[in-house]
């Protein structure tokens, strides 16, 4: 046994090689962040920015949701009948796609008009979604098996030709636009290797019209796709609301910002990929224990690792960016704060996706995607990007609120108190009030961070494990 396979049979291993290759992910992406912007005009960046924001939300749209429901599936069905069931969902899903292709095609002119978006960027929005897709459904098959390696194998795939292939495209003028450049050199690789994950589930699932796995499939998703695109408005709005009212290069400096927050997301994320379906086992066992044991070392490492970042960001933006980029500087806290609690709530979240509380879950999402809208509105022409920055970060705070009432409601099994999340709320506010006014403050930050980082890593030789 190789020693890949053995840490990816342990809790841990699984959320080290989670982590290990999302930094390495996430690298790229600052790597590829820097080169962009110095590549790009503000506004093309803005622009760049803004057509993969659409790519995500029509994803949500066509997607259904569907890679949601594998780790149900696996309960329900079994590992052994996972490949069936993904190859009859994303069949199911396709015939979607395609109609809501020939819909697009039909109604090319409003809907572009609409958006604000060149005709054919828009119909490539709708390829590109779907493959998409295809590739988040084999990433979520590869979490719920508890195959690390393969998870990241698609995500370093896409992220690198992506990168690559823009690179590449920009710097020949191949589109004689840097805008169109990006926007083919992203699109290209993700169906490509969407193409590739359909051949693979339908040759080895061998399933495609299966009424009963779809409703199985419809039944848990569809209050999902509320919830996705509730979510991503809250998480991509802002974005496009800044492209509107303020202009393409405020939406550029922001989307840069939020890129250099990106390491806390890739570190919650890695880590929540490896802890889900170890959640799962456990609540099937019925082991709280081991639950609350988890429940504390993970938030509080997760707290550490957030304030640390806040500490040490804004070197980081104005080594990889231009002096163009600088104004952002200021709203760096309150972004990566926005990321702590998109994690807090991941509590409730896994424990009503365990019960299936997919409607408490969609309308909670709604009410802080509606809230955040609204506070967007309100405040961005008062503070343009501060107010934007403020705006989505109290509606994150909403969303872990609103999910935490719908599981207390819903769920009888959960027992998570604001009291129990109290201490590391109001440690992460005076985190972010505090480091907001010594962004100048190079000194006492840097300290600060190396005090964390020595304390992080006594408590994983204590415990040898993050979570």
């Amino acid at each position: 046994m190789s020693l890949l396979q053995k840490m990816n049979n342990s809790l841990s291993g699984r959320a080290f090689i989670y982590t290990v290759g999302n930094f390495v992910l996430g690298a790229s992406n600052f790597l590829a962040s820097a080169i962009f912007v110095r590549m790009m005009s503000t506004s093309d960046y803005g622009l760049a920015s803004v057509y993969i924001t659409w790519v995500a939300l029509v994803s949500q749209i066509i997607g259904l949701r569907i890679e949601g429901t594998i780790q149900n599936a696996k309960l329900t069905y079994g590992k052994e009948s996972l490949k069936a069931y993904c190859s009859s969902i994303l069949f199911l899903d396709l015939v979607v796609f395609l109609v809501v292709l020939v819909l697009s095609i039909i109604f090319i002119e409003p809907v572009a008009f609409l958006l604000n978006l060149d005709q054919g960027v828009w119909l490539l929005a709708v390829i590109t979604a779907f493959f998409l897709t295809c590739s988040n459904l084999r990433k979520c098959y590869c979490s719920a098996i508890k195959n690390a390696p393969g998870d990241l194998l698609i995500s370093c795939i896409l992220a690198f030709a992506q990168i690559g292939l823009s690179v590449l495209l920009i710097l020949f003028s191949v589109c004689d636009n840097s805008y169109f450049d990006r926007v083919w050199g992203y699109s290209v690789p993700t169906v490509a290797v969407g193409v590739g994950v359909c051949v693979f589930f339908f040759f080895k699932g061998k399933r495609f019209v299966a009424p009963k796995q779809w409703k199985f499939c419809l039944s848990f998703s569809i209050p999902m796709i509320f919830n996705g695109i509730a979510y991503l408005v809250i998480n991509q709005s802002d974005r496009l609301m800044l492209n509107s009212m303020v202009g393409s290069d405020a939406a550029g400096i922001y989307s840069f910002v939020y890129n250099i927050a990106l390491p806390i997301s890739v570190i919650t994320q890695s880590l929540g990929a490896a802890w889900q379906p170890e959640y799962y086992e456990l609540k099937a066992q019925g082991d709280e224990d081991a639950l609350k044991t988890h429940e504390r070392r993970y938030t509080l490492n997760v707290l550490i690792i957030t304030v640390i970042l806040m500490c040490v960001s804004p070197e980081i933006l104005k080594l990889l960016g231009t002096q163009d980029y600088y104004s952002g500087l200021v709203i760096l806290p309150v972004v990566i704060a926005g990321y702590f609690f998109q994690f807090l709530y991941t509590w409730p979240l896994n424990c009503e996706l365990y019960h299936r509380n997919t409607v408490g879950i969609a309308l909670a999402t709604l009410v802080a995607a509606a809230f955040n809208i609204a506070l967007n509105i309100f405040l961005i022409p008062i503070w343009g990007m501060v107010g934007s920055a403020v705006a989505t970060c109290a509606a994150f705070v909403l969303l872990f609120v609103m999910h935490h009432i719908s599981a207390r409601i819903m769920v009888d099994e959960y027992t998570m108190t604001l009291k129990w999340f109290a201490p590391y709320v109001i440690a992460c506010v005076c985190a972010t009030a505090a480091l907001t006014f010594l962004v100048d403050v190079l000194a006492a930050r840097w300290a600060l961070s190396l005090v964390l980082c020595v304390l992080l890593v006594v408590r994983f030789k204590k415990n040898r494990s993050i979570i």
